[in-house]
């Protein structure tokens, strides 16, 4: 099932196919893999708990934590195969990725989630779900959204969090 994952990104694909499960085990990562029994994966995502550095955040988050790095959840990997992309999949997929950074931010410091967009394509898609640019003119594929603002989304949905 994992090595006909294609998302048209060959290093996202390539860590679902080659890293994914080697990672898991070595407790690094926790891939979260959605699937079709008939199909196969429909796609994954990769949080992990993370930081931003105070001085490279925009206000509203820089505000948050004056002194020290803002702890964050950080998207590490997020895609959808080719054949289902422009579904609707990738909305379900990062809701669910929005409910497990809120469940984890219970346990674990975290006022973000931030992320690298690998391309235009990726980057208009999480911008369209509530992500802001960190604020780097020369890393404009690096995103963010606040933790209070994924809550906030979440409220639509009932009892999730």
């Amino acid at each position: 099932m994992r090595r006909d994952f294609d998302c048209g990104v060959p290093e996202i694909s390539d860590y679902l196919r080659d890293r994914g499960n080697n990672a898991a085990w070595r407790n690094a990562a926790k891939p979260w893999v959605a699937v079709d029994a008939d199909v196969g994966v429909i796609g994954y995502y990769v949080l992990v708990a993370s930081r931003i550095e105070r001085k490279k955040a925009p206000a509203d988050l820089a505000a948050i934590e004056p002194l020290h790095a803002i702890p964050s959840t950080y998207l590490a990997a997020f895609a959808i195969d080719r054949r289902f992309q422009g579904r609707g999949y990738g909305s379900d997929l990062l809701l669910h990725a929005f409910i497990t950074a809120a469940n984890a931010a219970r346990y674990v410091n975290s006022y973000a989630m931030d992320l690298h967009a690998f391309d235009d394509r990726a980057r208009a898609f999480h911008v369209r779900h509530g992500f802001r640019p960190l604020g780097d003119p020369r890393r404009p594929n690096d995103l963010y959204i606040l933790l209070q603002d994924i809550r906030r989304t979440l409220e639509g949905y009932g009892d999730l969090v």
